[in-house]
């Protein structure tokens, strides 16, 4: 079973009343647990998969053929934001690229000073914990 598997993404962002942005349109992926993946299409569309992927984002859902989006075997296309930010936090993680860090600390550092970090990071040598 994939850790990662949808079928028929669609994602529209609608930017007026006559203006609409087609960035996903009948996607299927599926990922292992432990495969490393790469995108390599340009424009909007990578960015919008990852962010629907990592439960930042929700897909269309009044898609035909309907579509599906599950991970690690839980069915998440229909998640309320609570509940993707709950799924975010647990059995999955989500590591922003460095715009996202704070700037006074160290990567490590920041990855430390999240709430519910993942036990295993352990302290550094001569760094306080």
């Amino acid at each position: 079973m994939a850790f990662l598997e949808a079928q028929n993404l669609h994602k529209t962002y609608r930017l007026s009343r006559h203006n609409v942005v087609r960035a996903l349109c009948e996607v299927d992926v599926s990922v292992e647990a432990g495969e490393m993946v790469g995108i390599y299409r340009t424009a909007c569309d990578k960015s919008t998969l990852i962010h629907i992927g990592g439960l930042l984002h929700s897909p269309d859902k009044n898609t035909y053929p309907p579509m599906s989006l599950m991970i690690d075997g839980i069915d998440v296309a229909g998640l309320s934001d609570r509940a993707r930010t709950q799924m975010r936090a647990k059995p999955m993680g989500f590591v922003f690229q460095g715009f996202n860090m704070l700037f006074a600390m160290t990567a490590l550092e920041t990855l430390r000073s999240l709430p519910n970090m993942p036990a295993g990071l352990g302290t550094m040598p001569g760094r306080r914990p």
